[in-house]
């Protein structure tokens, strides 16, 4: 049984953007210099419940 797999387009305006930073103590010593970044994006669907109630006098 073969499953399809979706990859979604990233956006250019995510709603948040959490920035991760990288220890260096924690790393092996050397000369280290930044190259960029790597960007992955979550989406998560937040569903809701409202209910409303309207009233009318008789």
């Amino acid at each position: 049984m073969d499953k399809k797999v979706y990859t979604l387009i990233q956006t250019d305006t995510p709603d948040a953007v959490n920035v991760i930073f990288v220890d260096r103590k924690g790393l092996p010593q050397g000369k280290y210099r930044d190259v960029g970044v790597i960007k992955r994006q979550v989406v998560n669907i937040d569903i809701s419940k409202v209910v409303t109630e309207y009233q009318q006098s008789r």
